[in-house]
């Protein structure tokens, strides 16, 4: 895992799609939750970006697990704004996710 984790470091952008949420995965399940949120902030930036709102969801909940707190509220926002208007399948994991963003706003006290 840790040799894989090395490689997708290595690698440019936009090669790697939906390897480092599977490299995320592994890490957090072996607890290296610092090094799973590394992983998942691996994505790209460009103008396709391929699974988005998969990173952000889950770099929302790795850096909540983490203790970023903005840099949980920061991704949560941006998936939701990419979820304004959810398929009726997707709107209760929107639904968690809003309730998971008030409670890290209402920790900070915002």
């Amino acid at each position: 895992m840790s040799r894989l984790n090395e490689r997708l470091r290595q690698v440019p952008p936009g090669w790697t799609d939906g390897d480092n949420l599977a490299v995320a995965r592994l890490l957090e399940a072996h607890g290296d939750v610092p090094g799973a949120l590394a992983a998942v902030r691996r994505r790209r930036f460009d103008l396709m970006p391929v699974f988005l709102s998969t990173y952000l969801r889950e770099e929302g909940r790795l850096a909540a697990l983490a203790g970023d707190t903005a840099g949980a509220i920061s991704a949560y926002r941006h998936f939701l704004t990419l979820q304004a208007h959810p398929e009726p399948a997707l709107q209760p994991g929107v639904d968690r996710i809003k309730v998971e963003l008030a409670r890290l706003l209402a920790g900070r006290g915002k």
